[in-house]
């Protein structure tokens, strides 16, 4: 019997907005988070389970397992933003009472997400909060994957060319841009887009982060919608949505199929298109994430 609740896979890796992220998801009474995969992305994958794992201990929340996913991207680059997040993704804090890796399950993260997918069909909702690796290798396995989830909400792509890796990508997609690619595409569930736009739309200012004169805030944006849409979200957007996998300049940017009186309409009627979010309302995210982490 179904409990209510929002049930939350949630395939991160865990660097400082993510956190947030988790520990808002976390903090909701309406919301169970059913398991946490682990990717490579702001540090390497086994820093990123390790952070995982400190998380949990840190909320009291061990019990909810932890499945390690994809060390590299799919065609084996390795892009890490320790440069931001620190070699360790948490800011180089040491902690000498980190559980060991041996706390997370042994079955790995992509088989993991099939199987969830498969026990909570219609129920799970996927948070993609890391480069896609893990799910573009269970939609490779599982081509109905997408139809098993209520819905996923995913951080990543830019649509107004604005990069935050390169001059043209967001870090998500640059990443691996191919699995980016294939979950844009193939994962048919309702996808709800939250790009690096608006998250430089959305800094907390000095009065509310203090250590600093801005913070720009990612994957607590999206875990903000998944928390209550209808009143987070004030503006998105139908489109379809490609990513650039080639490019000396571009690779990993996404390009949106804006509607224009001089294109011709696209031949394929049954052309994916992703919900992308264009504003929120920053009052009550603000609000939402001070609550969580306070």
């Amino acid at each position: 019997m179904s409990s209510g609740k929002k049930k939350l896979l949630i395939n991160t890796d865990a660097g400082i907005d993510d956190a947030q992220a988790i520990l808002m998801a976390l903090n909701d009474p309406d919301v169970e988070v059913v398991a946490i995969t682990t990717s490579h992305g702001n540090t390497f994958e086994h820093h990123v389970c390790r952070n995982v794992l400190r998380l949990l201990k840190m909320a009291g929340r061990l019990d909810i397992p932890v499945y390690r996913g994809a060390a590299k991207s799919l065609i084996g680059e390795s892009i890490t933003g320790i440069y931001y997040h620190g070699s360790d993704g948490f800011g180089d804090v040491s902690d000498p009472e980190a559980p060991e890796l041996t706390h997370a399950e042994s079955e790995h993260a992509v088989l993991a997400i099939i199987r969830m997918a498969k026990k909570y069909s219609g129920e799970l909702i996927l948070i993609q909060l890391a480069p896609a690796t893990n799910i573009a290798l269970a939609l490779r396995i599982d081509p109905d994957l997408g139809r098993k989830f209520k819905a996923c909400y995913m951080m990543g792509g830019n649509y107004e060319g604005k990069g935050n890796i390169t001059n043209s990508a967001e870090f998500n997609f640059h990443s691996d841009p191919e699995a980016a690619a294939v979950v844009l595409e193939e994962l048919s569930c309702p996808l709800y887009l939250v790009c690096w736009e608006l998250c430089l739309k959305h800094i907390l200012t000095w009065m509310i982060y203090k250590d600093s004169d801005h913070y720009v805030t990612a994957d607590q944006l999206v875990m903000a919608i998944v928390l209550d849409r209808e009143a987070v979200i004030k503006k998105e957007k139908l489109v379809h949505c490609d990513v650039e996998i080639s490019g000396k300049h571009s690779r990993g940017s996404m390009i949106v199929s804006w509607p224009s009186p001089l294109q011709q309409p696209p031949q394929d009627k049954q052309q994916r298109c992703i919900h992308l979010i264009l504003e929120i309302n920053h009052d009550l995210f603000s609000e939402m994430l001070l609550k969580a982490t306070d």
